[in-house]
């Protein structure tokens, strides 16, 4: 087949082979599209212009706001003498007079803060002294606890001679020592009693006799 017979051939085809149906509403989307690019075509330029007025008319506001810059005040500096430096000799010895007192005063209170601290350190020992003592025993009342245990120990075991070994007249003996070296104990006082007994208990046995 050569290239004419197949242009024929292709002719006949598309005479006889209708076109293809159009989908429903092509024509309303294509108008839709349409009309939204030509808005935004619009619209893209209209903000730009906005946004460029907008910004001009800021610039403009802030640099009509600001303060106007103030002079600065001319200070006169003050001379390095004064017109009258001169002092005479008068003020100057008042014024050395009101330092020394000055001084005085000074020193005087000072003598009188370590008067008072002397008094203090002293105070302190003293406190300290006196917890000492008060933590210290008595050592008259030890003597009195010795001098009592001594006239008991006597008086137990004149107790014992007398009750166990019926030692009556060596148990006599302690009880008399007791009342002679310890009179005023509790057991000197026990001693009075058992040598009152056994002197009594003796009186007895001779009248019996």
């Amino acid at each position: 087949m050569n290239e004419e017979n197949l242009k024929n051939l292709l002719h006949q085809i598309d005479r006889t082979t209708s076109p293809p149906p159009i989908p429903a509403g092509l024509a309303h989307r294509v108008r839709q599209k349409a009309a939204r690019q030509k808005r935004w075509a619009i619209a893209i330029p209209s903000a730009a212009a906005a946004l460029l007025v907008l910004a001009a008319t800021m610039f403009i506001l802030t640099k009509n706001e600001q303060p106007a810059a103030r002079p600065i005040p001319n200070i006169e500096k003050p001379s390095l003498m004064a017109e009258n430096s001169s002092v005479s000799p008068a003020e100057i010895a008042r014024l050395q007079t009101e330092i020394d007192q000055l001084k005085a005063e000074a020193d005087a209170r000072m003598k009188i803060v370590q008067e008072l601290i002397a008094l203090e350190k002293k105070r302190k020992t003293l406190d300290e002294l006196e917890r000492k003592l008060a933590s210290m025993k008595d050592p008259l009342e030890e003597v009195r606890q010795q001098v009592e245990k001594a006239a008991f120990v006597l008086v137990y075991q004149a107790d014992r001679k007398l009750s166990e070994y019926n030692l009556r007249d060596s148990a006599l003996a302690d009880y008399h020592q007791a009342v002679k070296y310890f009179p005023d104990t509790l057991a000197a006082q026990k001693a009075r009693q058992k040598i009152t007994e056994l002197e009594t208990s003796q009186n007895l046995k001779g009248d019996l006799l």
